[in-house]
């Protein structure tokens, strides 16, 4: 989750997800099939929408109660920076990556299930590491 792509200043961890992305490629090269489970969306998402409240923010508006950000929208905010660093470190080791959207509800759908499954297996037989 956020504590493993997140720096305890809530700063990403490049040194760290540049390491597991190393490793994931060396293994990928191998000939394992390597499939990244990730999380910390909310976590970037929250450092980047702070950022952004701050510099869109008066010196009035700073000094009232500050609100908590929406998880959904920091979530949103997260995963395309999130994806968007992944793509650019495994570019950087000739590794295409891919992003399947699933939610929970479509684990239950045995049809979704199967084609899942197939383009899972199409991805890791083109070497593509899906996240």
């Amino acid at each position: 989750g956020t504590a493993v792509v997140a720096r305890a200043d809530g700063r990403l961890a490049l040194g760290r997800l540049g390491a597991l992305c190393e490793q994931l490629q060396e293994l990928n090269s191998q000939g394992y099939e390597v499939i990244l489970v990730t999380s910390g969306a909310v976590g970037v998402g929250r450092q980047q929408l702070r950022y952004r409240k701050l510099l869109n923010s008066s010196f009035l508006d700073l000094q009232k109660p500050q609100t908590e950000l929406d998880g959904k929208a920091c979530a949103a905010v997260g995963q395309n920076g999130l994806m968007a660093l992944y793509d650019s470190l495994f570019s950087q080791l000739d590794v295409t990556s891919a992003q399947p959207l699933v939610t929970d509800n479509d684990f239950r759908d045995p049809d979704f299930r199967r084609q899942l499954n197939d383009t899972v297996n199409s991805l890791l037989s083109l070497k593509v590491i899906p996240i």
